[in-house]
């Protein structure tokens, strides 16, 4: 990985849809904190043409997730229990994802419905 450095951010910054912690990365990216999932879990938020763009990572792996009412398969809420390090700061992540989900369009990183979303008409 010649030429790629890592560059720590502090765990500081500003408040941003009720998230805290929040860094501005470059003009409209944001880094979001997203710990639960794994200690430095971290979100990206983008500003589109169409407002904001939440790419949630790990936070969740299934799009019922940040829906109202939730859902999950239930062998996949196991799964994401298993993997957590801190379920108090992931859950509490959670519910702060889902409130914001009617006025930020959030993603994650492994589910295929929410691939599908931004997908071209013409994609299979």
């Amino acid at each position: 990985m010649a030429g790629r450095r890592l560059v720590p951010h502090d765990p500081t910054g500003e408040a941003w849809e009720g998230f805290e912690g929040v860094r501005e990365l470059l003009p409209d990216v944001l880094l979001v904190p997203l710990v639960g999932h794994t200690r430095g879990h971290t979100g990206v938020a983008v500003r589109t043409g169409d407002g904001w763009l939440l790419h949630a990572g790990d936070a969740y792996f299934h799009h019922g997730r940040p829906a109202t009412p939730p859902h999950i398969p239930v062998g996949l809420a196991g799964f994401e229990r298993r993997m957590q390090t801190i379920a108090e700061l992931r859950l509490a992540n959670l519910a702060r994802l889902r409130e914001v989900a009617d006025r930020v369009t959030v993603v994650n990183a492994h589910d295929a419905a929410h691939l599908r979303r931004f997908a071209p008409a013409h994609a299979s």
